[in-house]
């Protein structure tokens, strides 16, 4: 079962959705969330700890369902980042907004 939150949060008149989810990969689950970012839209962004298990020391993925996953996600931030404020995310993922 997934547990999926949704919360809305005013920051200067954009709405940016903050929706966390948990991402399964070899009987682990990791957190995950969506972020509305006004340059490029909605993404996805996961933690270190599994982009670390989706390749393999030479960089190749370690199997076609590591890929599918990679390929959404956005941005990986460290385990501990994840829960930050919007703001804060935003910062470390470097896109700005006003």
């Amino acid at each position: 079962m997934r547990l999926v939150f949704f919360v809305f949060i005013p920051v200067k008149s954009i709405y940016l959705l903050k929706l966390f989810t948990m991402i399964s990969f070899n009987n682990m689950d990791f957190k995950s969330r969506v972020v509305y970012m006004p340059e490029v839209g909605e993404v996805l962004v996961s933690v270190v700890s599994l982009n670390e298990l989706l390749m393999t020391e030479e960089g190749d993925y370690v199997n076609e369902k590591a890929q599918l996953i990679d390929e959404q996600i956005f941005y990986f931030v460290n385990d501990d980042e994840i829960d930050l404020p919007v703001k804060s995310l935003m910062s470390i993922l470097s896109i700005g907004f006003v």
